[in-house]
């Protein structure tokens, strides 16, 4: 069985909290974990770290309230941070068309 590091954000000071989290999660290697407790879901700050970091996390929530929330974020490995086209594309198609476009430029040389 798996033993990770748990933080408890419901001590650290609300000015702190994501700071801690992020000092925590950059010290991680590619492939190691730790479990964030929280009082609340912490969805924004998901979103914040998903918007510094990018998509090199995993999030997965293991309890989900109304009291108590629990969530493992795992740095991913090489491996797993390397996405195909098709991949990007399924996720969004608006990329898509910015690859159409920049082939299509690319074709017109």
């Amino acid at each position: 069985m798996e033993v990770l590091d748990i933080l408890d954000v419901t001590v650290i000071e609300p000015r702190f909290k994501h700071p801690t989290i992020f000092d925590k999660f950059d010290s991680l290697l590619g492939g190691e974990a730790f479990i964030i407790h929280n009082d609340h879901d912490p969805k924004p700050l998901y979103y914040q770290l998903l918007a510094e970091r990018g998509q090199v996390f995993a999030w997965d929530y293991l309890e989900s309230g109304p009291q108590i929330w629990q969530v493992k974020i795992a740095k991913k490995t090489e491996a797993e941070n390397t996405e195909t086209i098709g991949q990007i594309v399924a996720g969004d198609y608006r990329k898509a068309q910015v690859f159409k476009n920049r082939v299509s430029t690319l074709l017109r040389r």
